[in-house]
């Protein structure tokens, strides 16, 4: 899936598992009967609603955030990675110190040989092309090196996307201020926002390096159990949907008259309204590559 496909896809479900909120909030309140949409409707048929209402939509903080792509094997907690990549990240930095002799031997940093690599290991390496231009596999005299493996997350875009929530009362339209609909809703409302303040939603997978699957197995069977495990899971699991949990966030109030300019844009009357922002991180890919290339020409 190209990154504007799956962009496509990640908003689509954003946007749909925040008006599931909003109508689970009502239906714990013991409030039935009343719909949720993302646009305005028609008053006169629709009943009692609450519109939730994106209304703009920017890059967060900045348009770039950060031009060299984050290092998913280095130690630290960067919440900016999905967590299974940073879970698979983290798991090859330990398979590497477990199955690379990086203190014995002969050894091209940061390549070490062959021949001091566990059987499944040093096969993947051997069974790479030297035709590739990541060059996996490289050969001084008659050894032969297996660079060491790197994962890096390219840096995605962070999308923060503005709603306005607003109550539509049928029962005030009919001059039944007792019987009133909105207020107590976006106090249903305004409440989830602190004990019902995120979403869980299942998002497709990223494209998957090509060579990542195969290495993650043969280190698999290099290691013993529980990494060997880990490891063999986290490559069965390659392609497949992750569940995202995202953090609804309160915003504060519109000035008055960028509020009314809003309101009188959508030519709708002044009305209580909430205002949230929910973000989500679009465009990152991992990348899967070898560290950097050693010296072959220099006796050093």
């Amino acid at each position: 899936m190209n990154p504007f496909a799956h962009t496509h896809t990640v908003m689509h479900r954003v946007h749909a598992a925040m008006v599931f909120w909003a109508r689970d909030l009502l239906l714990e309140a013991g409030i039935e009967g009343a719909n949720v949409f993302s646009r305005f409707q028609d008053e006169r048929t629709a009943g009692d609603h609450i519109v939730l209402m994106p209304y703009r939509m920017s890059p967060w903080p900045k348009l770039v955030e950060q031009d060299r792509p984050i290092n998913l094997m280095a130690r630290g907690d960067d919440r900016s990675t999905p967590r299974y990549w940073a879970s698979v990240g983290a798991t090859i930095r330990e398979g590497v110190d477990a199955c690379y002799d990086l203190g014995k031997g002969p050894r091209l940093a940061p390549a070490v040989p062959l021949e001091s690599m566990p059987a499944p290991l040093a096969a993947w390496y051997a069974a790479q092309s030297p035709d590739d231009l990541d060059r996996w596999c490289v050969q001084k005299g008659t050894m032969k090196f297996g660079r060491m493996p790197t994962l890096l997350w390219d840096r995605p875009l962070s999308i923060r996307t503005f709603y306005l929530i607003l109550a539509s009362d049928s029962a005030a339209r009919q001059g039944d201020v007792a019987g009133g609909f909105s207020v107590p809703a976006l106090g249903v409302v305004t409440l989830g926002l602190q004990l019902r303040r995120s979403i869980r939603v299942s998002l497709p997978s990223v494209a998957v390096p090509p060579k990542l699957r195969g290495f993650l197995q043969a280190m698999a069977a290099s290691c013993e159990s529980p990494l060997g495990e880990r490891l063999q899971e986290l490559a069965d699991e390659l392609g497949e949907e992750q569940e995202h949990r995202m953090t609804i966030t309160p915003v504060p109030d519109l000035p008055s008259d960028d509020f009314a300019h809003v309101m009188r844009s959508l030519d709708r009357p002044l009305q209580p309204a909430v205002h949230v922002a929910v973000q989500v991180s679009v465009g990152g890919t991992p990348v899967f590559q070898p560290g950097a290339s050693p010296t072959m020409n220099t006796p050093r």
